[in-house]
């Protein structure tokens, strides 16, 4: 076979692979629902049709995570161009290869496994401050939550405010190393408190981010 032989298959190849993955793309584009599908479809569902809205979540999810996890395994590749190239994607795009890097296989190469750690310690951090300051901007919020009528059982607290729910779920949040229940007998404690000493837990915390004593008897 001559050389111009040669370039000519070589061209109809590639043209072949660039049809292929034109044609993945306008398939994956396709099959992708938009917002407004997924809201008409949950608005279609009954309310207790969970085996619906089970297989809605699986079809989201699985749309949701295919750029992720091909991103993923690409960084995790023998080929250390395409791994940069991929490394270089995922921190632009940290969040949607998350679940990818975090289920996925432990890589062969110390470097690359430090990279996915690292990557994912500070994917989480970032989320937990995020999470951290929208919960602190509802510690102003006196508004009484709802509680439906007759279920309150005798010796329960008073109905909570916002601004107590935020609080401890910042309590939850931020120490993450405490028992659950721990955590369970300390919301407990908070919640049977008077109004005045709630309210000195939540002007405590936002003046020093350090819990009142109450927590740590």
């Amino acid at each position: 076979m001559n050389a111009d032989s040669k370039r000519k298959r070589r061209r109809w190849a590639a043209m072949l692979v660039l049809g292929f993955g034109l044609l993945a793309t306008i398939q994956e584009s396709a099959m992708a629902l938009t917002a407004e599908e997924v809201t008409d479809r949950l608005r279609s569902l009954r309310g207790d049709d969970r085996p619906a809205l089970q297989a809605l979540a699986r079809s989201i999810s699985e749309q949701a995570t295919q750029g992720g996890r091909g991103a993923a395994a690409a960084a995790l590749d023998r080929d250390a161009d395409l791994a940069a190239k991929a490394m270089e994607l995922i921190g632009l795009m940290p969040e949607q290869a998350f679940v990818p890097l975090l289920r996925g296989a432990a890589a062969a190469d110390p470097a690359r496994e430090l990279w996915r750690l690292e990557t994912l310690v500070e994917t989480e951090m970032a989320w937990r401050a995020e999470v951290a300051h929208l919960a602190r901007a509802r510690l102003d919020d006196r508004s009484i939550l709802p509680v439906p009528s007759g279920t309150r059982a005798e010796g329960e607290p008073p109905a909570p405010r916002v601004c107590d729910r935020a609080y401890l779920l910042l309590r939850q949040l931020l120490k993450s190393d405490e028992r659950q229940v721990d955590q369970l007998v300390a919301a407990k404690v908070y919640l049977h408190l008077p109004v005045a000493d709630k309210d000195a837990a939540i002007a405590q915390f936002k003046k020093s981010g350090s819990w009142m004593n109450v927590f740590e008897r």
